[in-house]
């Protein structure tokens, strides 16, 4: 990765409390390590509780997360994280409140903290997609999120840098395994068409650990290769969680945090960065 995406991270920490925002963040169940994470943030964000009563914080009760989506829609707060609501509630809730129509689209980053055995002082940050069993289910639909992640990239100061994984390797058409096939055949379509706009793109057979120490946008065959191989990251690696944002919803900025399990100080930090980065 490139020295300027190595420091991202302290960058949008610093961006994130160039202007204190105000988060709010939905917790429907509290423990004490959710606390914490939240009294972590208040270094860098103004937090705001909707769910339960949590003292030293300024707290709404609700049993729905439609108040997140409203408070934001109606600029209450700067930028909201969904925190432990449910997610096809939340979802639902941004849906009626936004009048959202489909699924919500989301990039999803993380931190790279050394890759085992083959480059430990490995670092930056870098996104997967697709990470969503109900989103890019087509080639359409995946050049069109891959699209969207570039324009994030750009609007954040990281440079978009795609590394497209699949199958094997391209000798493995020689099998003729159809499925096989056409993951090749598509991981090369990709390459060709970003490399034809000007976007840098290689292709890294199944090697996600040399992926992302070169890319910054991670392209799995599919989502639930993507999904597999994020949790494998996340709980067996060396990778950080800094949150999933919202990219086809307008006007508000929602931070998602799937895999934040009771600790949501990045993606706090992360959501007030997007609300500074909005509002320059």
């Amino acid at each position: 990765m490139t020295e300027k995406n190595q420091d991202l991270w302290q960058k949008i920490q610093d961006k994130a409390k160039e202007k204190r925002r105000t988060v709010a963040i939905g917790i429907n169940n509290v423990t004490p390590r959710i606390v914490e994470s939240l009294k972590k943030a208040e270094e860098f964000v103004d937090v705001v509780v909707v769910g339960k009563e949590i003292e030293g914080f300024k707290s709404y009760k609700s049993d729905n997360p439609e108040l997140l989506f409203q408070m934001a829609k109606d600029k209450k707060v700067d930028a909201i994280v969904r925190g432990n609501f449910d997610a096809l509630d939340a979802y639902n809730a941004a849906r009626k409140v936004l009048n959202h129509e489909g699924s919500i689209l989301e990039i999803v980053l993380f931190k790279l903290n050394g890759v085992n055995t083959i480059n430990e002082n490995a670092t930056g940050i870098f996104s997967g997609l697709p990470g969503s069993f109900v989103n890019e289910r087509s080639l359409y639909d995946k050049i069109k999120s891959i699209d969207m992640h570039i324009e994030f990239y750009k609007k954040i100061g990281l440079e978009p840098k795609l590394g497209i994984l699949g199958p094997g390797k391209m000798i493995d058409v020689l099998d003729n395994v159809p499925e096989v096939n056409q993951g090749l055949a598509e991981a090369q379509f990709l390459v060709n068409w970003y490399t034809e706009k000007g976007i840098w793109a290689k292709y890294f057979n199944h090697q996600i650990e040399y992926a992302v120490q070169e890319a910054s946008i991670i392209v799995f065959p599919n989502s639930w290769a993507g999904n597999f191989a994020g949790h494998c990251m996340l709980y067996l690696g060396n990778v950080d969680f800094l949150g999933g944002a919202a990219l086809n919803v307008k006007d508000i900025v929602y931070v998602d945090d799937s895999e934040a399990m009771q600790d949501f100080t990045n993606c706090l930090i992360f959501a007030g960065f997007l609300a500074n980065n909005e509002n320059k």
